[in-house]
C-alpha cells in the first residue's frame, strides 16, 4: 500500500518546494510505484529501464511470477507514473525480449507487444525500436550451441534468443529542448548508433553493425544490461544534466552510467542489497540509499502546511490499497455467487463490504444501510453475516435483484424451480403485445420478443410463489442482452450485431436456472444468522421521512458518479419488457427521481453548494463553459445540484446514525473539458463542514476519462483520476 498526499489545486506553490528539494543523484530503496508517486510531475527528461520480465527470475525481495493480468496491471501503473513525471518531449526507453519463457509455468508471451501497447494506451508517442545482439562479438552465439527442439528437422526447430529490443517513447512530441553546449554525442557516434541494429565488434571499433557484449554480472542479479546499451541511449537522447530515471535500478547499471557521464539520476529498487551494490559501483557510501520516501517527507510536510494556511481544506491522506482494485470493478465480480444471476454494469463485491467492516472495527456492528443499493452488495453481504440492513434505490429492476438475492429459498420452492426448468420447452409461444416503445424492434427482432414475452406471460400467471416468479424474472431480465441485438454501452445501449439463434434462448434461460440452483444450495449452507432486511423502492433523498430507520452504525454505499451517464438509459430496454414503464410519461417520470448525476436528471439551478473549496472548482468550469471547451451550459448545473444532493443526504443521515457511525463511500472522479472534479474529496470536506469526522480516503484504483479529455488533463492533475472509498465517521 502507498500513502500518498493530497496536493490539491495548489500546483504552483508545490513546484516552488519541489525545485528547492533536491530528489535526484540518490538511489531509493522502496517500491517503485511508492516512489513514483512521490517525484513532482514534469520534473526529468529520460527514464530507461529493463523491467521484471514475469518469468520467475530469482530476484531478491520481488515476485517474478505474477498472474498475467496483475503483472500487465503493475506495469500500466508505472508507465502511467513514468508519463507523468516526464517533461515535455521526454523520452522513455524500455528494454524487453521480443517474447518470454516463464520458468515455471512454461507459458510464452509476446512482452514487447504488450508493454508497446500499454505505452500507446497510455498517450506516449511510438518513437524508435532497436535490436541488440546479446553476444560478445558479432560471431558470439549466447548460450549452448543449439536449443532444445528436433535437430535438423523441421519437426519442432527452437530458436535460441540472441537478441532483445529497446523500444524508445516519447511525451507529447519527439523533439527534446536542451542546450546544444550539452550535447556528447560525436559525429561518427550519431551516424553508426542512429542505425537500428547494434553490435560492437569488440577487436574492430564501431562498425556499420555493432554487437553489445551482455557480460554483467549475473551472479550478483539474474538480468543486468550492459553499460554501453545505457551509454548510447544516453549520448543519443539526452543533454548534460538532465535527470535519469531507472524504476528498476537492480545494481545500478543506469545510475552508474549516468553518473560517468555527467547526468543526474534517480534509482529506485525495492532491493535493499541491490541499491549497497549500485552504490558501491559508483565508489560511494552506503548513505547515498535513502529508503522508500523518507527524502520526501519534509516536501511532503511543507505542502501540507500550504494546504492547511490557504486552502481552507483538510489534511487528506489518501492511502492506495491494491487488494481493493479488483473489488471495485465489476466485471471482477461477475462471477460471484448470486451476483452473476444479474450484472450491473457498475456494482463493486461484497468481499469489499467484509473488508470495510473489518477495517473500521465493525464486527459487531447490529444494522447497515445502503441508500443506493445498486446491485444489492452490501445487503446481501450483511444478510450473510447475520446484520440487520436497509437499501433504497429508486431503479426497480435494483430492487427485484436485491429481493431474489437476500431470498431465502427452502425445498418447496427449489422443488418448484426445478418443475419450471422440466415444463419450460412446454410453454407455448404467442404473439404477445409489445411495449409502447418504437426502437425497441431495432435491437431484438419480433420472432424473440413473442418467445421472451411468452416466458414472461407463463411467469406472471402460473408462478403463484411471488419468491419464485421474482427469481424467475430476474434471471428472465439478465437475459435479455445476451440474446438480443445490443450492448451495455457507455451512457446507453448500442447496437450490435449478435445474430443469438432462438432457438437457443430456451437453453440459455436453462442455464441461468441451473447456475442460481447451484448458488442456492451453497448459500444456504451459509446463510443460517436470520438477520432482518428492508428494501425500499424509494430515494434515500426521502429517508427523513421513514422514522423507524435509526440507529445505523454502518454506511456502505456507491452513489452515482458525477459523470453524466444516466443508468436508466443503460436499462431502459429491461425496464420497458419488465413493464416497470408503460409509456413516455411514466419514462420521464422515472428519469427525474434519481441523483442529479446527469443531464436527463430534474435540476435546478438555484441548487448550489456553497463551500470554497468546490466554489473554485466551478470557476474553472465556468471559464470552460464561456471558451466552448465544455459545450453544454447544463454540466455546471448539475455538478452544483449533485454536491447539493450529496450534503443534502449527508445532513438527513445524521439524525439517523448512531454516535461512532461509519460512512464509506465509493466514487469515481470525472472530468469535464479539462478540469478534473475530485468527488472524494469534495465529499470530505462536505462531510467536515457537517461535523462528521474525514477518517480517510483510501485510492481503489486509477481512472482513465476519453482520450479527448486525457490530452487536455493537466500532467498533475491525472493523479486526480481515480477511484475511491471515502470514510467519515458520526461522531
Amino acid at each position: 500500500m502507498t500513502k500518498v498526499v493530497n496536493r490539491a489545486d495548489n500546483s504552483l506553490q508545490i513546484e516552488e518546494i519541489h525545485r528547492d528539494w533536491v530528489f535526484w543523484n540518490k538511489l531509493y530503496n522502496g517500491d517503485a510505484l511508492e516512489v513514483l508517486r512521490t517525484l513532482p510531475s514534469a520534473s526529468l527528461q529520460f527514464a530507461v529501464t529493463s523491467p521484471p520480465y514475469n518469468a520467475a527470475h530469482n530476484y531478491d525481495g520481488y515476485d517474478d511470477n505474477l498472474e498475467w493480468e496483475k503483472y500487465k496491471d503493475f506495469l500500466r501503473d508505472v508507465i502511467t507514473e513514468i508519463h507523468r513525471i516526464l517533461v515535455k518531449g521526454g523520452r522513455f526507453a524500455i528494454n524487453v525480449p521480443f517474447a518470454v519463457k516463464n520458468k515455471k509455468t512454461k507459458k510464452v508471451r509476446f512482452l514487447a507487444t504488450m508493454i508497446a501497447g500499454l505505452c500507446e494506451e497510455l498517450a506516449f508517442i511510438e518513437f524508435e525500436f532497436i535490436t541488440w545482439h546479446k553476444g560478445k562479438d558479432i560471431n558470439h552465439f549466447q548460450g549452448n550451441n543449439t536449443a532444445w527442439g528436433s535437430w535438423k528437422s523441421p519437426s519442432n526447430p527452437v530458436f535460441r534468443p540472441l537478441g532483445e529490443v529497446v523500444m524508445v517513447f516519447s511525451k507529447e512530441q519527439t523533439k527534446l529542448e536542451g542546450d546544444k553546449e550539452k550535447i556528447d554525442i560525436e559525429a561518427e557516434e550519431f551516424k553508426n548508433w542512429t542505425k537500428n541494429l547494434w553490435y560492437i565488434n569488440e577487436e574492430h571499433g564501431y562498425e556499420n553493425l555493432m554487437c553489445i557484449a551482455n557480460n554483467q554480472n549475473k551472479k550478483e542479479h539474474p538480468c543486468p544490461y550492459p553499460e554501453e546499451l545505457v551509454r548510447r541511449l544516453l549520448k543519443l537522447y539526452t543533454y548534460k544534466d538532465n535527470i535519469i530515471l531507472d524504476p528498476f535500478n537492480g545494481i545500478g547499471t543506469t545510475t552508474k552510467v549516468a553518473k560517468e557521464m555527467d547526468r543526474r539520476f534517480i534509482g529506485i529498487e525495492q532491493s535493499l542489497e541491490y541499491c549497497h551494490i549500485a552504490a558501491k559501483s559508483m565508489g560511494e557510501a552506503a548513505g547515498l540509499v535513502v529508503t522508500s520516501s523518507e527524502e520526501t517527507a519534509a516536501a511532503n510536510l511543507a505542502i501540507l502546511d500550504i494546504e492547511e494556511k490557504e486552502q481552507n481544506l483538510p489534511l487528506i491522506n489518501i492511502e492506495e490499497i491494491v487488494e481493493y482494485k479488483d473489488l471495485v470493478n465489476p466485471s471482477q465480480i461477475q462471477q460471484e455467487t448470486v451476483n452473476r444471476w444479474f450484472n450491473f454494469k457498475e456494482s463493486y463485491s461484497g468481499k469489499l463490504v467484509e473488508q470495510l467492516i473489518k477495517r473500521y472495527k465493525k464486527e459487531d456492528c447490529k444494522r447497515i444501510i445502503d441508500p443506493f443499493m445498486g446491485a444489492g452488495s452490501t445487503l446481501f453481504k450483511a444478510y450473510s453475516l447475520g446484520i440487520d440492513s436497509v437499501g433504497f434505490d429508486v431503479n426497480p429492476i435494483s430492487v427485484l435483484a436485491a429481493k431474489v438475492k437476500t431470498s431465502n429459498y427452502d425445498e418447496r420452492d427449489i422443488k418448484e424451480i426445478e418443475d419450471f426448468i422440466e415444463n419450460l420447452p412446454k410453454i407455448a409461444i404467442e404473439k404477445q403485445a409489445y411495449p409502447h416503445w418504437d426502437p425497441l424492434l431495432n435491437y431484438i427482432s419480433e420472432e424473440k420478443l413473442d418467445l421472451l414475452l411468452s416466458y414472461k406471460a407463463h411467469i406472471e400467471k402460473k408462478i403463484a410463489n411471488e419468491k419464485v416468479s421474482d427469481l424467475l424474472k430476474i434471471l428472465w431480465l439478465s437475459m435479455i442482452e445476451e440474446v438480443s441485438d445490443y450492448k451495455k454501452d457507455g451512457n446507453g445501449i448500442k447496437k450490435v450485431n449478435r445474430n443469438f439463434p432462438i432457438d437457443k434462448i430456451q437453453e440459455r434461460y436453462r442455464e441461468k436456472l441451473q447456475i442460481a440452483l447451484e448458488d442456492i444450495s451453497t448459500f444456504k449452507e451459509k446463510n443460517k444468522h436470520g438477520a432482518s432486511l428492508s428494501i425500499i423502492n424509494d430515494s434515500s433523498m426521502n429517508i427523513d421521512k421513514y422514522e423507524d430507520i435509526k440507529d445505523i452504525e454502518m454506511l456502505i454505499t456507491s452513489p452515482p458518479y458525477a459523470n453524466c451517464f444516466d443508468y436508466f438509459e443503460v436499462y431502459k430496454v429491461e425496464l420497458w419488457l419488465g413493464e416497470y414503464i408503460k409509456n413516455h410519461d411514466d419514462w420521464r417520470k422515472l428519469k427525474k427521481t434519481a441523483m442529479r448525476s446527469n443531464l436527463n436528471a430534474k435540476l435546478e439551478s438555484q441548487d448550489v453548494l456553497d463551500h470554497s473549496y468546490f466554489t473554485e472548482i466551478m470557476v474553472k468550469i465556468n471559464e470552460r463553459v464561456k471558451d466552448k471547451r465544455i459545450k453544454d451550459k447544463k454540466i455546471p448545473i448539475m455538478l452544483n445540484n449533485y454536491f447539493y444532493d450529496m450534503r443534502e443526504l449527508l445532513e438527513k443521515l445524521r439524525p439517523k446514525m448512531k454516535k461512532g457511525a461509519i460512512i464509506s463511500i465509493i466514487v469515481g472522479n470525472s472530468a469535464y473539458g479539462g478540469v478534473v472534479i475530485p468527488t472524494d474529496e469534495i465529499i470530505g470536506v462536505i462531510g467536515k463542514s457537517l461535523g462528521y469526522q474525514l477518517v480517510e480516503i483510501i485510492k481503489a484504483r486509477p481512472l482513465r476519462t476519453s482520450s479527448q479529455q486525457m490530452k487536455i488533463i493537466e500532467e498533475k492533475d491525472k493523479l486526480l483520476l481515480r477511484e475511491s472509498i471515502v470514510t467519515l465517521k458520526y461522531t
